[in-house]
C-alpha cells in the first residue's frame, strides 16, 4: 500500500466509516525493523495505529470531506 492512501478500517462487521491515511508501508515497528505485512495509519481522530494489511482497505474514490479529514497529516 502506498503512503498517502486513504483507508477504511475493516472491523468484525465489515467496513467501518473511520477514515485514515497510510503514513508508512512497510511500517517501522518500535523495535526499528520494517514489517512488510503492516502499515502505519493515522486515523482522522489523530491516533496512530500499526495495522495488518488485511485490516484496512483503500478508499477507491475519496470524497472531498474524507480528504479534508486527514489533509493535515
Amino acid at each position: 500500500m502506498i503512503p498517502g492512501t486513504l483507508v477504511y478500517w475493516l472491523g468484525a462487521t465489515g467496513v467501518d466509516a473511520t477514515v485514515g491515511k497510510v503514513i508508512a508501508c512497510p511500517a517501522i515497528d518500535p523495535d526499528g525493523f520494517a514489517h512488510y505485512g503492516l502499515a502505519e495509519v493515522r486515523w482522522a481522530e489523530g491516533e496512530f495505529d500499526l495495522c495488518s494489511l488485511d485490516e484496512i482497505e483503500d478508499i477507491p474514490n475519496p470524497t472531498p470531506e474524507q480528504i479534508a479529514m486527514v489533509a493535515e497529516f
